[in-house]
């Protein structure tokens, strides 16, 4: 029994679950961002608790009626409500769960986008006057599943005539459509007795459409619907397919049951029309058979006798629109043997077409009709020549045309044979395709067209036309025929002119053997092609030929052939018509003005603006070359001169022609040249409006003068008419001569130009162009040549900065070992040519090297005692390169110095008593006494990294040389010979010669001589040579006696080659011993002097010896005559002055170690030094030793209050101060420094410079 029970009890519970059931198990829902769609579900056999998977998705309200079961508030029904936000499609489950049971059902909900409606429908027939038709909508997702509620959203139904749509398309509408609203008529269903949901009828409460609607039927015709959803948005242009409605009358036969007949018997019919509920006979009217036609389906049973209606007793009134037609009358019933029931008679009397209304009297019943009056037949050709397999298309036109037959209109060709075939088009019937298939000479075809009969043309009418066609196989000949629209006189029927930027159309035209051009030849292959000069075109294969020209001036030769008979024409294309200015001003003067064409095709015609009463012009055309045209000026004025290319109409040009005289002379060029160039300056005429002259044409007339204001002249100007840019700008070569600037002016008769100054300057160059240095070195290098005029600056660049760095302008500093470049150009706006012009560039390579090893330089090794011999130090590469001795030498290297017997000899720095000076690369060497002396140098630097930056060895590096102090040159206890030293090409004045001594002169060379009247000796270009000069002394004169002059002295005139240079200064002790260096502004004295070989010092010499330094900002020297000089620190630091004789052992080197006397502090109010305020005091410092016997050691301007001893001042005046340092009573260095008026007073917290109150960070 247990198991009994059990089985019991599942049974039970198998038949509730099978008795719980959802209404719809799974629903789809359309999405929509504002409107909440929604749908009632409904549980069976139950009370049910209802929630949503998704809340976010799907929300559930549940309905009444509500129920408490087990305490819980329950229902059947429940509305389920899409509102999520996102358009991708989604899902959901609806659970409902029985509250007695806990059994749950489900139903899916998916909501997605709509993509497509339609209308769903039961009929597509309406009647008239019958109950209206339930439409509905149904719409799908992109799967095709059916959306299950679609009421929420608003729709727009529309009607659409039934001529305009075509099931996918639409078509133009005709005239005579009739509108669809008059078809049909929608209705609302809150205007009929159908039921609705709330949703509908809120909708159109509100004016909208649902998705469904009722149409009903006005009148007989045919109408589409269309149905589309209301949405700017998502739903955009989402509409139904047309749907065809047709309406009809509702007419039934009487009797409407089966009928059955015995054999030759009769049975009359009558047609009923049903309006309402209502029947009406319609068999009799006039209307009805128009409207309808009745016949028998099967005649095996029987047959219909219809002609027992007539209608010609009853009365019309008849409305014709126009006289096009004439009415003649109505025939009676018994004379016509068609099937109307009346004929109406109509005349012609012109061509065209008219409406024609007849209405019926005392019925509403009324008809339309078109009647036409046509042409006969026509066609476009009436004979045809064409190649076998070619074809064409023939145009008709007229014949018996009507309005209701034109898509089934045609043709009937006669005879039919297999020559040619003829096909009439598909789209449009007044073509006719006429095919060649074999050939035929002069076959005549004739072409018939009758319209159709209908039931509005019951009297058909035909029309025919003939036309001869010939087929041939073959062509006789071929030409062309450009398609341009031009009047060229051209008579060569081989070439033709065109456009070089327009496309040119050409046809082909084939004859036949009587020059009967062929109307179709297609059929044959036809081979064209261009055969010169294809890059001046393409060619398209068309019908016609297209010739694509490629915007080039140029002849091109087609070619085309057929069947091996071939033609071609010479094609040239043409640009434009150009002139070389818009303007042509004309110089009153002037005989005849040419007026040169480019461009066009050469045949020209002229036009002017200007009265013939009085002309301003006068044309002569050439006829050798008609691009040139002469224009004779008659007055002042202004006219316009239009040229026309009779060959291209399109083009044009228009001249403004100008009758004038000269205002002014404009003149653009370079007017900065270097010397040894040559230029081209530009000179132009102008009128008073700056329209230019043809100065060619008038240069002899105006005679162009040219002044330079400089004499002699710098330049050379001549006239060069190769150069000259065109007609209105003629050229001037312009030779520079020498250097220097110059004022030029150029002048007619009567108009004088602006004055412009010219420049002539020396090629620019760098110096030197090859350097070998250090790294450290600061070198400043030097610009030769270059415009001098204001405006003009020089670039500086170099190609690696990491071997050698810019500082300012032509400073440079080089960095690490490698080599690089440096580029200088020179720049400036010329002020002629109003244009940045490069005025020279020029580059000097720069070796950054180390030092290999050093060369201890003596000019000689055999010398007198007490003679002074300079010693410099010589710096190789690892490639025996000398290297260039700069700053780096003074400040970096350090040079020591020895002798082996300081008796004999001893190291005199260049500058005397001053000890920096000895240990630099250069010194002198005094002489003392006879003997041999070595003399060693070694070079060393101040550090490790120097060393190694700037020596190529780690170890020192030293070189030594021997020097052999020669013996007096004497004889016994005699002094030593005499001796006049001279170098070629000096000269040597003699002073202090007594009254009564001559000099005479003995020399067995001829290079030395003696001028006797200015006491001079002589010598010239030769380096040696030899002489005695002689005082001899003239004796007393006595009567009739003379005493013979004697000899009491001689002088040894020796002529000798320089060398060396020595350099020597030397400073009182007392000033000396304050010097570390020398001071900036400090004026240093130094000799030069000139020696032999053994250190004999020359009397005279003609030596050009020049100065230059690398850091030339820094150092000036002056000198009154070639043996005294000044020189003058101008900035701090180290630099080194060369003296150049021109030769390699003629060159002497100056170490300069400068420093600034001054150390100006800062204030307490300014940070910067060489600027103070009024009222501060300042305690000035020197670098120089202080001297404290030395009194009144500084003096200062009006401006400033200095305590003379000790240097302390105070700012009394703003503006440029003035401090000077004196040693000595001379002013040894001055500085220069700015005394600014406050604008602003802070208080600062500490100490600073000046004084403070003993306890730092307290303020006062």
């Amino acid at each position: 029994m247990g198991w009994f029970r059990y089985l019991l009890g599942f049974l039970l519970v198998h038949l509730t679950l099978a008795a719980i059931r959802m209404s719809q198990p799974k629903i789809l829902l359309p999405f929509h961002p504002r409107h909440e769609t929604n749908f009632t579900l409904e549980a069976t056999d139950g009370c049910f608790l209802w929630s949503s998977s998704r809340p976010d998705l799907v929300r559930i309200d549940p309905l009444e009626p509500f129920s408490i079961k087990n305490g819980e508030k329950c229902s059947l029904h429940a509305n389920v409500i899409a509102h999520t936000k996102q358009s991708l499609r989604a899902s959901a489950t609806v659970y409902a769960r029985d509250v007695l049971t806990g059994q749950s059902v489900r139903c899916d909900v998916i909501i997605d986008k709509i993509q497509t409606i339609e209308i769903v429908y039961t009929t597509t027939r309406l009647y008239l006057e019958d109950a209206p038709e339930l439409f509905k909508l149904r719409a799908h997702d992109q799967h095709g599943s059916t959306f299950s509620s679609i009421e929420h959203f608003s729709y727009e139904w529309r009607l659409l005539n039934a001529a305009i749509v075509d099931d996918q398309s639409v078509k133009k509408s005709t005239s005579t459509t009739l509108d669809a609203t008059k078809v049909i008529r929608i209705l609302r269903l809150t205007d009929s007795s159908y039921e609705m949901s709330e949703t509908v009828r809120n909708l159109e409460s509100h004016g909208s459409l649902s998705y469904e609607i009722l149409l009903e039927g006005l009148r007989t015709g045919s109408a589409f619907v269309q149905a589309e959803i209301i949405d700017n948005d998502l739903y955009h242009g989402i509409r139904t397919k047309p749907v065809r409605l047709s309406v009809s009358a509702n007419v039934q036969f009487y009797p409407s049951t089966d009928v059955y007949l015995l054999p030759y018997s009769r049975l009359a019919f009558r047609l009923y029309q049903i309006k309402r509920q209502e029947s009406t006979d319609i068999t009799d009217l006039p209307s009805t058979r128009i409207l309808y036609e009745v016949k028998l389906i099967n005649n095996d049973a029987g047959y219909l006798d219809d002609q027992t209606l007539c209608c010609s007793h009853l009365d019309f009134d008849i409305f014709i629109d126009n006289n096009i037609f004439q009415y003649q009358g109505i025939i009676p019933s018994n004379e016509h043997t068609n099937q109307s029931c009346a004929l109406l008679i109509f005349k012609p009397l012109k061509i065209g077409s008219t409406n024609i209304r007849v209405n019926l009297k005392k019925s509403n019943l009324q008809q339309t009709i078109q009647l036409s009056a046509y042409e006969n037949l026509h066609i476009n050709r009436n004979q045809l020549l064409l190649t076998t397999k070619s074809r064409y298309t023939l145009q008709l036109s007229h014949g018996p045309t009507h309005i209701h037959d034109q898509e089934s209109l045609k043709y009937d060709i006669t005879p039919i044979d297999h020559h040619v075939e003829f096909k009439q088009d598909s789209t449009n019937p007044y073509l006719l395709h006429i095919k060649c298939v074999k050939p035929i000479q002069h076959g005549q075809y004739h072409i018939t067209k009758q319209n159709l009969v209908s039931k509005q043309n019951l009297c058909p009418i035909q029309s025919t036309i003939s036309i001869d066609i010939t087929c041939q196989s073959t062509i006789h000949s071929l030409s062309f025929e450009p398609i341009l629209n031009s009047q060229c006189p051209l008579s060569n029927r081989d070439y033709i002119i065109t456009y070089f930027d327009e496309i040119l159309p050409v046809k082909i035209i084939a004859y036949n053997e009587n020059q009967i051009p062929f109307d179709n030849f297609t059929s044959l292959k036809l081979d064209c092609s261009i055969k010169s000069n294809e890059d001046l075109a393409d060619l398209r294969l068309n019908n016609p030929l297209e010739i694509i020209p490629k915007q080039k001036p140029g002849k091109i030769l087609l070619q085309c052939s057929i069947d091996k008979i071939e033609q071609q024409i010479e094609i040239e294309f043409i640009s434009n018509i150009q002139l070389l200015n818009s303007v042509k001003l004309i110089y009153i003067n002037e005989s005849l003005s040419p007026l040169e064409i480019s461009g066009g095709s050469g045949y020209f015609k002229f036009q002017t603006n200007e009265l013939a009463t009085n002309p301003l012009i006068h044309l002569i055309i050439t006829e050798d070359n008609p691009r040139l045209v002469y224009i004779k000026p008659l007055n002042f004025g202004h006219t316009t001169l239009m040229i026309i290319d009779q060959c291209l109409p399109s083009s044009k040009k228009k001249l403004d022609v100008i009758i004038s005289d000269i205002d002014h002379l404009k003149i653009f060029g370079r007017s900065r040249l270097e010397l040894n160039t040559t230029s081209l300056i530009y000179v132009q005429a102008m009128d008073i409006d700056g329209n230019l002259f043809n100065l060619t044409n008038i240069y002899h007339l105006i005679n162009i003068v040219i002044e330079q204001s400089r004499k002699p002249t710098i330049l050379f100007i001549e006239y060069e008419p190769k150069s000259n840019i065109d007609h209105q700008t003629i050229a001037y070569r312009i030779h520079t001569l020498d250097i220097g600037r110059t004022n030029l002016r150029l002048h007619t008769i009567h108009i004088k130009s602006n004055l412009i100054e010219f420049e002539v300057y020396e090629k620019l160059r760098i110096e030197p162009r090859e350097l070998n240095v250090l790294p450290l070195s600061t070198i400043q290098l030097k610009i030769i040549g270059g415009s001098q005029l204001s405006g003009t600056t020089i670039e500086w660049l170099t190609n690696d900065t990491n071997i050698v760095d810019l500082e300012t302008n032509n400073i440079f500093k080089t960095k690490h070992i490698g080599h690089a470049v440096i580029h200088a150009k020179s720049i400036g706006i010329d002020p002629l040519l109003g244009e940045s012009v490069v005025y020279g560039e020029d580059f000097c390579s720069i070796n950054v090297v180390q030092i290999h090893s050093i060369r201890l330089h003596i000019p000689t090794t055999e010398v007198l005692p007490n003679k002074f011999v300079p010693l410099t130090v010589l710096p190789y590469d690892h490639k025996k390169n000398p290297i260039v001795i700069t700053d780096v030498f003074l400040h970096s290297l350090i040079f020591t110095w020895s002798l082996t017997n300081t008796h004999l000899a001893q190291f005199r720095p260049i500058i005397g008593n001053i000890s920096s000076y000895t240990r630099t690369f250069v010194t002198n060497i005094e002489t003392l006494n006879t003997g041999r002396v070595t003399i060693d140098v070694r070079l060393s630097t101040n550090s490790k990294n120097l060393n190694k930056l700037l020596l190529k060895s780690s170890h020192e590096i030293s070189n030594s040389i021997e020097l052999n102090i020669l013996e007096p040159f004497y004889l016994n206890h005699f002094d030593e010979t005499r001796t006049i030293l001279l170098g070629p090409n000096s000269r040597l004045n003699l002073y202090h010669i007594p009254n009564d001594i001559t000099l005479e002169l003995l020399s067995s060379s001829k290079n030395i001589h003696f001028d006797t009247e200015t006491k001079t000796l002589v010598t010239d270009q030769n380096q040696h040579g030899e002489a005695v000069l002689y005082m001899k002394y003239r004796g007393i004169k006595q009567e009739k006696k003379s005493l013979s002059s004697s000899i009491v002295g001689a002088y040894l005139v020796q002529v000798k080659p320089i060398h060396y240079i020595l350099l020597q200064s030397y400073l009182p002790q007392e000033t000396s011993a304050l010097f570390s260096s020398i001071p900036v502004d400090y004026k240093l004295p130094l000799t030069v002097s000139y020696h032999d070989e053994l250190g004999r010092r020359f009397d005279a010499t003609s030596i050009s010896l020049n100065t230059y330094s690398y850091r030339h900002d820094m150092i000036s020297t002056n000198s009154n005559n070639t043996q005294t000089y000044e020189i003058v620190s101008l900035k701090n630091g180290s630099n080194i002055l060369v003296f150049d004789g021109g030769l390699q052992n003629l060159r002497a080197y100056l170490p300069v170690q400068s420093n600034s006397g001054f150390v100006l502090p800062k204030t307490s109010i300014s940070p910067l030094k060489q600027t103070y305020y009024i009222g501060d005091i300042v305690c000035f410092e020197s670098n120089l030793n202080n001297d404290e016997n030395n009194k009144d050691r500084w003096t200062g301007d009006d401006g400033m209050y200095v305590d003379s001893k000790y240097g302390i001042g105070q700012m009394i005046i703003d503006g440029e101060r003035h401090l000077h340092l004196k040693i000595d009573g001379q002013t040894i260095t001055s500085e220069r420094f700015n005394v600014q008026v406050p604008n602003e007073i802070k208080l600062y917290k500490g100490t600073n410079d000046f004084l403070y109150d003993g306890e730092e960070g307290m303020k006062k």
